[in-house]
Protein backbone atom coordinates (compact mmCIF):
# COMPACT_ATOMS: atom_id res chain seq x y z
CA UNK A 1 0.00 0.00 0.00
CA UNK A 2 1.59 3.68 -1.07
CA UNK A 3 0.20 5.93 1.58
CA UNK A 4 -0.55 9.50 0.76
CA UNK A 5 1.46 12.35 1.40
CA UNK A 6 0.22 16.24 1.21
CA UNK A 7 2.03 18.12 -1.24
CA UNK A 8 2.37 21.44 -0.01
CA UNK A 9 0.57 24.85 -2.43
CA UNK A 10 0.84 28.14 -2.12
CA UNK A 11 -2.51 28.76 -4.48
CA UNK A 12 -4.65 30.33 -2.08
CA UNK A 13 -7.44 28.67 -3.44
CA UNK A 14 -5.72 25.33 -1.78
CA UNK A 15 -5.05 27.02 1.40
CA UNK A 16 -5.95 25.51 4.79
CA UNK A 17 -7.79 28.75 5.73
CA UNK A 18 -10.36 28.49 2.84
CA UNK A 19 -10.43 25.05 3.26
CA UNK A 20 -11.67 25.26 6.81
CA UNK A 21 -14.48 28.52 5.51
CA UNK A 22 -15.79 25.98 2.66
CA UNK A 23 -15.98 22.75 5.34
CA UNK A 24 -17.52 25.03 7.79
CA UNK A 25 -19.89 26.50 5.76
CA UNK A 26 -21.26 22.83 4.38
CA UNK A 27 -21.89 21.65 7.85
CA UNK A 28 -23.61 24.61 8.34
CA UNK A 29 -25.40 24.57 5.25
CA UNK A 30 -26.44 21.11 5.60
CA UNK A 31 -27.47 21.87 9.31
CA UNK A 32 -29.50 24.96 8.90
CA UNK A 33 -31.66 23.29 6.18
CA UNK A 34 -32.27 19.96 8.42
CA UNK A 35 -33.30 22.22 11.04
CA UNK A 36 -35.51 24.48 8.60
CA UNK A 37 -37.09 21.31 7.34
CA UNK A 38 -37.59 19.42 10.30
CA UNK A 39 -40.51 21.87 12.39
CA UNK A 40 -42.28 22.30 9.24
CA UNK A 41 -42.61 18.98 7.58
CA UNK A 42 -44.91 17.31 10.37
CA UNK A 43 -47.84 20.28 9.99
CA UNK A 44 -47.17 19.95 6.07
CA UNK A 45 -47.75 16.37 6.10
CA UNK A 46 -50.70 16.53 8.50
CA UNK A 47 -52.27 19.20 6.21
CA UNK A 48 -52.31 16.28 3.79
CA UNK A 49 -53.92 13.51 5.39
CA UNK A 50 -50.77 12.30 7.07
CA UNK A 51 -50.29 10.32 10.52
CA UNK A 52 -47.41 10.11 12.72
CA UNK A 53 -46.54 7.02 10.37
CA UNK A 54 -45.73 9.05 7.38
CA UNK A 55 -43.69 11.41 10.01
CA UNK A 56 -41.76 8.04 10.76
CA UNK A 57 -41.29 7.13 7.17
CA UNK A 58 -39.64 10.62 6.37
CA UNK A 59 -37.19 9.90 9.58
CA UNK A 60 -36.52 6.69 8.16
CA UNK A 61 -36.02 8.01 4.22
CA UNK A 62 -33.23 10.31 6.21
CA UNK A 63 -31.96 7.34 7.78
CA UNK A 64 -31.57 5.38 4.71
CA UNK A 65 -30.10 8.08 2.45
CA UNK A 66 -26.65 8.54 5.47
CA UNK A 67 -26.63 4.49 5.57
CA UNK A 68 -25.82 4.01 1.56
CA UNK A 69 -24.26 7.36 1.22
CA UNK A 70 -21.64 7.33 3.52
CA UNK A 71 -19.88 4.53 2.73
CA UNK A 72 -20.33 4.56 -0.92
CA UNK A 73 -18.48 7.96 -1.05
CA UNK A 74 -16.45 7.29 0.79
CA UNK A 75 -14.71 4.43 -0.62
CA UNK A 76 -15.15 6.27 -4.18
CA UNK A 77 -13.21 9.36 -2.80
CA UNK A 78 -10.54 6.93 -1.06
CA UNK A 79 -10.09 5.15 -4.23
CA UNK A 80 -10.04 8.23 -6.51
CA UNK A 81 -8.90 10.90 -4.60
CA UNK A 82 -12.10 13.28 -5.46
CA UNK A 83 -13.43 15.26 -2.65
CA UNK A 84 -14.64 18.18 -4.50
CA UNK A 85 -16.05 16.22 -6.94
CA UNK A 86 -18.27 14.15 -4.98
CA UNK A 87 -18.79 17.17 -2.37
CA UNK A 88 -20.27 19.20 -5.12
CA UNK A 89 -22.40 16.17 -5.98
CA UNK A 90 -23.54 16.15 -2.53
CA UNK A 91 -24.27 20.04 -2.73
CA UNK A 92 -26.53 18.89 -6.53
CA UNK A 93 -28.26 16.10 -3.65
CA UNK A 94 -29.40 19.09 -1.73
CA UNK A 95 -30.41 21.13 -3.95
CA UNK A 96 -32.90 18.56 -5.80
CA UNK A 97 -33.78 17.95 -1.48
CA UNK A 98 -34.78 21.45 -1.42
CA UNK A 99 -37.17 21.16 -5.02
CA UNK A 100 -38.94 18.22 -3.65
CA UNK A 101 -39.70 19.81 -0.83
CA UNK A 102 -41.01 22.56 -2.27
CA UNK A 103 -43.44 20.80 -4.72
CA UNK A 104 -44.39 18.29 -2.00
CA UNK A 105 -47.30 20.49 -1.52
CA UNK A 106 -48.13 19.34 -5.63
CA UNK A 107 -46.94 15.90 -5.58
CA UNK A 108 -47.69 14.65 -2.37
CA UNK A 109 -46.23 12.56 0.11
CA UNK A 110 -43.52 10.64 -2.25
CA UNK A 111 -41.76 14.32 -2.83
CA UNK A 112 -41.35 14.49 0.70
CA UNK A 113 -39.73 10.93 1.21
CA UNK A 114 -37.43 11.74 -1.88
CA UNK A 115 -36.64 15.31 -0.25
CA UNK A 116 -35.61 13.65 2.92
CA UNK A 117 -33.92 10.68 1.36
CA UNK A 118 -31.88 13.18 -0.60
CA UNK A 119 -31.00 15.35 2.60
CA UNK A 120 -29.72 12.34 4.29
CA UNK A 121 -27.35 11.08 1.08
CA UNK A 122 -26.07 14.83 0.57
CA UNK A 123 -25.35 15.17 4.61
CA UNK A 124 -23.68 12.04 4.33
CA UNK A 125 -21.35 13.26 1.86
CA UNK A 126 -20.75 16.65 3.54
CA UNK A 127 -19.71 14.92 6.59
CA UNK A 128 -17.58 12.18 5.13
CA UNK A 129 -15.86 13.82 2.61
CA UNK A 130 -15.51 17.46 4.51
CA UNK A 131 -13.86 16.36 7.45
CA UNK A 132 -11.62 13.65 5.37
CA UNK A 133 -10.61 17.02 3.33
CA UNK A 134 -9.85 18.29 6.63
CA UNK A 135 -7.98 15.61 7.55
CA UNK A 136 -5.46 15.80 3.90
CA UNK A 137 -4.38 18.96 5.36
CA UNK A 138 -3.39 18.01 8.47
CA UNK A 139 -2.30 14.54 7.81
CA UNK A 140 1.45 16.14 8.42
CA UNK A 141 1.02 18.94 10.07
CA UNK A 142 -0.29 20.02 13.75
CA UNK A 143 -3.17 21.82 14.63
CA UNK A 144 -5.90 19.05 13.22
CA UNK A 145 -7.61 19.25 16.98
CA UNK A 146 -7.99 23.02 16.59
CA UNK A 147 -9.02 23.17 13.23
CA UNK A 148 -11.82 20.20 13.86
CA UNK A 149 -13.10 22.70 16.34
CA UNK A 150 -13.65 25.34 14.11
CA UNK A 151 -15.45 23.34 11.53
CA UNK A 152 -17.53 21.88 14.07
CA UNK A 153 -18.50 25.45 15.39
CA UNK A 154 -20.48 25.10 12.19
CA UNK A 155 -22.94 22.87 13.48
CA UNK A 156 -23.93 24.76 16.46
CA UNK A 157 -24.86 27.77 14.68
CA UNK A 158 -26.60 25.83 11.97
CA UNK A 159 -28.53 23.87 14.50
CA UNK A 160 -29.56 26.56 16.20
CA UNK A 161 -30.03 29.36 13.53
CA UNK A 162 -32.28 26.67 11.11
CA UNK A 163 -35.29 26.00 13.43
CA UNK A 164 -36.12 29.83 14.38
CA UNK A 165 -35.15 31.10 10.31
CA UNK A 166 -37.67 28.12 9.09
CA UNK A 167 -40.38 28.63 11.36
CA UNK A 168 -40.27 33.10 10.99
CA UNK A 169 -40.27 32.35 7.09
CA UNK A 170 -42.77 30.16 7.17
CA UNK A 171 -45.39 31.79 9.09
CA UNK A 172 -44.74 35.10 7.83
CA UNK A 173 -44.10 34.48 4.16
CA UNK A 174 -45.58 31.15 3.12
CA UNK A 175 -44.86 27.81 2.44
CA UNK A 176 -42.63 28.41 0.12
CA UNK A 177 -40.50 30.89 1.96
CA UNK A 178 -38.21 28.31 3.91
CA UNK A 179 -36.68 26.32 0.66
CA UNK A 180 -36.03 29.45 -1.70
CA UNK A 181 -34.09 30.50 1.43
CA UNK A 182 -32.41 26.85 1.46
CA UNK A 183 -31.87 27.37 -2.00
CA UNK A 184 -29.80 30.82 -1.56
CA UNK A 185 -27.19 28.81 0.85
CA UNK A 186 -27.39 26.19 -1.33
CA UNK A 187 -25.95 28.62 -4.02
CA UNK A 188 -23.69 30.31 -1.85
CA UNK A 189 -21.82 26.90 -0.72
CA UNK A 190 -21.45 25.53 -4.34
CA UNK A 191 -19.39 28.94 -4.97
CA UNK A 192 -17.05 28.16 -2.30
CA UNK A 193 -16.64 24.60 -3.54
CA UNK A 194 -16.13 25.08 -6.64
CA UNK A 195 -13.39 27.64 -5.94
CA UNK A 196 -11.40 25.11 -3.47
CA UNK A 197 -8.33 23.07 -4.63
CA UNK A 198 -8.04 19.95 -3.04
CA UNK A 199 -3.98 19.72 -2.01
CA UNK A 200 -2.03 17.70 -4.37
CA UNK A 201 -1.23 14.21 -3.19
CA UNK A 202 1.84 12.64 -3.86
CA UNK A 203 2.69 8.79 -3.43
CA UNK A 204 5.19 7.97 -0.88
CA UNK A 205 7.02 4.68 -0.66
CA UNK A 206 6.03 2.51 2.29
CA UNK A 207 7.39 -0.33 4.72
CA UNK A 208 5.95 -2.66 2.31
CA UNK A 209 6.69 -0.60 -0.81
CA UNK A 210 10.66 -0.70 -0.08
CA UNK A 211 9.97 -4.70 1.39
CA UNK A 212 9.32 -5.83 -1.78
CA UNK A 213 12.50 -3.63 -3.59
CA UNK A 214 15.03 -4.97 -1.26
CA UNK A 215 13.57 -8.71 -2.21
CA UNK A 216 13.96 -7.62 -6.30
CA UNK A 217 17.07 -6.12 -5.30
CA UNK A 218 18.52 -9.71 -3.33
CA UNK A 219 17.63 -11.58 -6.08
CA UNK A 220 19.11 -9.68 -8.61
CA UNK A 221 22.60 -9.12 -6.17
CA UNK A 222 22.44 -13.09 -6.13
CA UNK A 223 22.30 -13.77 -10.14
CA UNK A 224 25.40 -11.82 -10.61
CA UNK A 225 27.21 -13.03 -8.04
CA UNK A 226 26.48 -16.23 -9.58
CA UNK A 227 27.19 -15.06 -13.32
CA UNK A 228 30.51 -13.57 -12.22
CA UNK A 229 32.04 -16.45 -9.92
CA UNK A 230 30.47 -18.99 -12.86
CA UNK A 231 29.17 -21.48 -9.64
CA UNK A 232 27.53 -25.39 -9.49
CA UNK A 233 23.96 -24.67 -11.08
CA UNK A 234 23.19 -26.35 -8.17
CA UNK A 235 23.89 -23.76 -5.56
CA UNK A 236 20.66 -21.65 -4.73
CA UNK A 237 20.14 -17.89 -5.97
CA UNK A 238 19.31 -17.41 -2.77
CA UNK A 239 17.93 -19.17 0.73
CA UNK A 240 13.93 -19.61 0.92
CA UNK A 241 14.89 -19.02 4.80
CA UNK A 242 16.23 -15.45 3.23
CA UNK A 243 13.33 -14.43 0.63
CA UNK A 244 10.81 -15.80 3.66
CA UNK A 245 12.59 -13.37 6.41
CA UNK A 246 12.47 -10.22 3.83
CA UNK A 247 8.72 -10.99 2.17
CA UNK A 248 6.40 -7.76 3.06
CA UNK A 249 4.29 -9.12 6.30
CA UNK A 250 1.57 -6.61 5.79
CA UNK A 251 0.78 -7.24 1.95
CA UNK A 252 -2.50 -8.18 2.87
CA UNK A 253 -3.06 -4.78 4.05
CA UNK A 254 -2.63 -3.56 0.52
CA UNK A 255 -4.92 -1.58 -1.36
CA UNK A 256 -7.63 0.99 -0.08
CA UNK A 257 -9.30 -1.15 2.68
CA UNK A 258 -12.62 -2.14 2.56
CA UNK A 259 -15.26 -0.20 4.71
CA UNK A 260 -16.44 -3.07 6.42
CA UNK A 261 -13.39 -4.14 7.41
CA UNK A 262 -13.47 -0.63 9.50
CA UNK A 263 -15.77 -2.45 11.98
CA UNK A 264 -13.17 -4.43 13.31
CA UNK A 265 -11.17 -1.55 14.04
CA UNK A 266 -11.63 -1.30 17.66
CA UNK A 267 -10.54 2.20 18.36
CA UNK A 268 -12.76 3.17 15.20
CA UNK A 269 -15.65 1.48 17.09
CA UNK A 270 -15.25 3.46 20.35
CA UNK A 271 -15.01 6.47 19.27
CA UNK A 272 -18.34 5.74 17.10
CA UNK A 273 -19.88 4.76 20.34
CA UNK A 274 -18.91 7.39 22.49
CA UNK A 275 -20.59 9.94 19.71
CA UNK A 276 -23.49 8.37 19.45
CA UNK A 277 -23.60 8.90 23.07
CA UNK A 278 -21.92 12.20 23.47
CA UNK A 279 -24.13 13.54 20.30
CA UNK A 280 -27.61 12.15 22.23
CA UNK A 281 -26.84 14.57 25.06
CA UNK A 282 -27.16 17.42 23.03
CA UNK A 283 -30.06 16.66 20.58
CA UNK A 284 -32.28 15.02 23.26
CA UNK A 285 -32.14 18.63 25.11
CA UNK A 286 -33.17 19.95 21.76
CA UNK A 287 -36.67 19.22 21.48
CA UNK A 288 -37.00 19.37 25.15
CA UNK A 289 -36.03 22.72 26.51
CA UNK A 290 -38.42 24.39 24.47
CA UNK A 291 -41.56 22.75 25.95
CA UNK A 292 -39.78 23.74 29.39
CA UNK A 293 -39.19 27.24 28.84
CA UNK A 294 -42.47 27.21 26.90
CA UNK A 295 -44.98 26.04 29.47
CA UNK A 296 -43.00 26.41 32.72
CA UNK A 297 -41.57 30.05 31.95
CA UNK A 298 -44.01 31.74 29.48
CA UNK A 299 -41.27 32.09 26.90
CA UNK A 300 -42.21 32.56 23.30
CA UNK A 301 -40.04 31.50 20.03
CA UNK A 302 -37.75 34.11 20.54
CA UNK A 303 -37.31 33.66 24.07
CA UNK A 304 -36.39 30.12 23.40
CA UNK A 305 -33.55 31.03 20.60
CA UNK A 306 -31.84 33.49 23.27
CA UNK A 307 -31.65 31.05 25.76
CA UNK A 308 -30.18 28.63 23.51
CA UNK A 309 -28.03 31.33 22.54
CA UNK A 310 -26.60 30.14 26.40
CA UNK A 311 -25.59 27.29 24.59
CA UNK A 312 -24.05 28.04 21.21
CA UNK A 313 -21.92 30.99 22.10
CA UNK A 314 -19.83 28.82 24.60
CA UNK A 315 -19.85 25.88 22.43
CA UNK A 316 -18.01 27.89 19.10
CA UNK A 317 -15.35 28.87 21.52
CA UNK A 318 -14.93 25.65 23.66
CA UNK A 319 -14.69 23.64 20.29
CA UNK A 320 -11.74 25.47 18.97
CA UNK A 321 -10.42 25.18 22.82
CA UNK A 322 -11.11 21.43 22.97
CA UNK A 323 -9.07 20.80 19.69
CA UNK A 324 -6.53 22.78 20.91
CA UNK A 325 -6.00 20.85 24.30
CA UNK A 326 -6.26 17.73 21.78
CA UNK A 327 -3.41 18.96 19.84
CA UNK A 328 -1.17 19.70 22.62
CA UNK A 329 -2.15 16.43 24.36
CA UNK A 330 -0.59 14.67 21.39
CA UNK A 331 2.56 17.27 20.94
CA UNK A 332 3.68 16.33 24.57
CA UNK A 333 2.17 12.29 24.36
CA UNK A 334 -0.45 12.69 26.40
CA UNK A 335 -3.31 10.55 26.02
CA UNK A 336 -6.02 13.18 25.55
CA UNK A 337 -9.09 10.92 26.46
CA UNK A 338 -7.92 10.91 30.07
CA UNK A 339 -7.45 14.83 29.48
CA UNK A 340 -10.20 16.08 28.22
CA UNK A 341 -12.65 13.69 27.45
CA UNK A 342 -13.06 11.94 31.01
CA UNK A 343 -13.04 15.11 32.69
CA UNK A 344 -15.79 16.45 30.32
CA UNK A 345 -18.00 13.48 30.82
CA UNK A 346 -17.45 13.51 34.69
CA UNK A 347 -18.73 17.02 33.93
CA UNK A 348 -21.70 16.57 31.90
CA UNK A 349 -22.95 13.52 34.40
CA UNK A 350 -23.03 16.18 36.74
CA UNK A 351 -24.56 19.32 34.92
CA UNK A 352 -27.39 16.95 33.35
CA UNK A 353 -28.18 15.90 36.92
CA UNK A 354 -28.67 19.61 37.69
CA UNK A 355 -31.25 20.02 35.22
CA UNK A 356 -33.42 18.09 37.47
CA UNK A 357 -33.14 21.13 40.08
CA UNK A 358 -34.68 23.10 37.16
CA UNK A 359 -38.30 21.25 37.36
CA UNK A 360 -37.44 17.97 39.83
CA UNK A 361 -39.81 14.57 39.30
CA UNK A 362 -42.80 14.38 40.92
CA UNK A 363 -41.95 13.25 44.81
CA UNK A 364 -38.40 14.98 45.09
CA UNK A 365 -39.01 17.67 47.78
CA UNK A 366 -37.15 20.33 46.16
CA UNK A 367 -38.64 24.01 44.72
CA UNK A 368 -40.33 23.86 41.76
CA UNK A 369 -39.25 25.49 39.00
CA UNK A 370 -36.26 26.97 39.76
CA UNK A 371 -35.34 30.70 38.96
CA UNK A 372 -34.62 31.76 34.93
CA UNK A 373 -31.08 32.81 35.91
CA UNK A 374 -30.18 29.28 37.10
CA UNK A 375 -31.22 27.20 33.83
CA UNK A 376 -29.35 29.97 31.29
CA UNK A 377 -26.53 28.81 33.50
CA UNK A 378 -26.77 25.42 33.03
CA UNK A 379 -27.81 25.74 29.28
CA UNK A 380 -24.39 27.89 29.49
CA UNK A 381 -22.29 24.84 30.95
CA UNK A 382 -23.63 22.28 29.32
CA UNK A 383 -23.29 23.95 25.97
CA UNK A 384 -18.91 23.93 26.18
CA UNK A 385 -19.68 20.74 28.06
CA UNK A 386 -20.87 19.38 24.88
CA UNK A 387 -17.97 20.95 22.52
CA UNK A 388 -15.52 19.67 24.36
CA UNK A 389 -17.07 16.06 24.38
CA UNK A 390 -17.70 16.03 20.54
CA UNK A 391 -14.70 18.27 19.35
CA UNK A 392 -11.77 15.54 19.74
CA UNK A 393 -13.71 12.87 18.01
CA UNK A 394 -13.06 14.66 14.40
CA UNK A 395 -9.19 14.79 14.16
CA UNK A 396 -9.19 11.31 16.28
CA UNK A 397 -10.84 9.58 13.57
CA UNK A 398 -8.73 9.94 11.26
CA UNK A 399 -5.87 8.99 13.43
CA UNK A 400 -7.39 5.77 13.80
CA UNK A 401 -6.34 4.31 9.70
CA UNK A 402 -4.00 4.87 7.24
CA UNK A 403 -4.24 7.44 4.60
CA UNK A 404 -6.25 5.19 1.83
CA UNK A 405 -9.02 4.46 4.29
CA UNK A 406 -9.54 8.02 5.95
CA UNK A 407 -12.65 8.61 4.11
CA UNK A 408 -14.27 5.76 4.43
CA UNK A 409 -13.49 6.52 8.18
CA UNK A 410 -15.39 9.32 8.74
CA UNK A 411 -18.73 7.32 6.84
CA UNK A 412 -18.72 5.04 9.47
CA UNK A 413 -18.29 8.13 11.99
CA UNK A 414 -20.72 9.87 9.95
CA UNK A 415 -23.14 7.03 10.49
CA UNK A 416 -22.95 6.83 13.96
CA UNK A 417 -23.65 10.94 14.46
CA UNK A 418 -26.44 10.48 12.09
CA UNK A 419 -27.61 7.83 14.09
CA UNK A 420 -27.33 10.49 17.38
CA UNK A 421 -29.67 13.15 15.33
CA UNK A 422 -32.41 10.57 15.42
CA UNK A 423 -31.88 8.98 18.59
CA UNK A 424 -31.33 11.46 20.82
CA UNK A 425 -34.77 14.16 19.88
CA UNK A 426 -36.56 10.53 20.04
CA UNK A 427 -35.34 9.79 23.27
CA UNK A 428 -35.79 13.21 24.98
CA UNK A 429 -39.25 13.68 23.68
CA UNK A 430 -40.33 10.30 24.81
CA UNK A 431 -39.11 10.43 28.19
CA UNK A 432 -40.43 14.14 28.32
CA UNK A 433 -43.72 13.46 27.31
CA UNK A 434 -44.23 10.49 29.72
CA UNK A 435 -42.47 10.93 32.91
CA UNK A 436 -41.53 14.98 32.59
CA UNK A 437 -38.29 17.18 32.12
CA UNK A 438 -36.40 15.50 35.42
CA UNK A 439 -36.24 12.08 34.27
CA UNK A 440 -34.82 12.75 30.69
CA UNK A 441 -32.52 15.06 32.76
CA UNK A 442 -31.53 11.98 34.42
CA UNK A 443 -31.58 10.15 31.15
CA UNK A 444 -28.98 12.59 29.67
CA UNK A 445 -27.04 11.81 32.70
CA UNK A 446 -27.06 8.33 32.29
CA UNK A 447 -25.37 8.47 28.60
CA UNK A 448 -22.58 10.91 30.14
CA UNK A 449 -22.34 8.12 32.49
CA UNK A 450 -21.96 5.18 29.86
CA UNK A 451 -19.06 7.32 28.33
CA UNK A 452 -16.49 7.21 31.32
CA UNK A 453 -15.03 3.54 31.34
CA UNK A 454 -14.70 4.39 27.14
CA UNK A 455 -12.24 7.47 27.92
CA UNK A 456 -10.35 6.08 30.31
CA UNK A 457 -10.05 2.44 28.14
CA UNK A 458 -9.65 4.89 24.89
CA UNK A 459 -5.66 5.60 24.12
CA UNK A 460 -4.82 7.02 20.95
CA UNK A 461 -3.21 4.55 18.67
CA UNK A 462 -0.34 6.99 17.56
CA UNK A 463 0.89 7.77 20.95
CA UNK A 464 4.27 6.36 21.58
Amino acid sequence: MAQTQVKGNSNWRSSTWLCLVVVWLGIFVDICTYSIVIPILPIVVVEQGGDAWNVGLLLGAYGIGVLIAAPTFGILSDKFKKRKLFMVLGLIGLLLSTVFFALGRALGFVAFFIARFFQGASSAIVWTLGLALVSDHFRTAQGIGAAMGIVLSGFTVGQVAGAPIGGALYSQLGFYAPFIFCAVLVVIDLIGRLLIIEPAIEEAPTEIDIEESTVDAVASETADRHDDTNEDTNTPLASSATLENIKPKNSEQSGVRSFFSLLLNRHLLVLCYMTILFSACLTAIEPTLPLLLEKNYGMDALGVGLVFLAAVIPSAIAGPLAGWLWDLCKLKNLNGSHYVLLPAAIAGTVVSLSFCLILPPEGWSLPSPAPLAGLIVAVFLFGTICAFTMTPMFPEVSATVPNGSVAQSYALYSVGFSLSLLVGPLLGSAIYGAFGWGWASVCIAVMFLLCIPATIWYRSPDLK
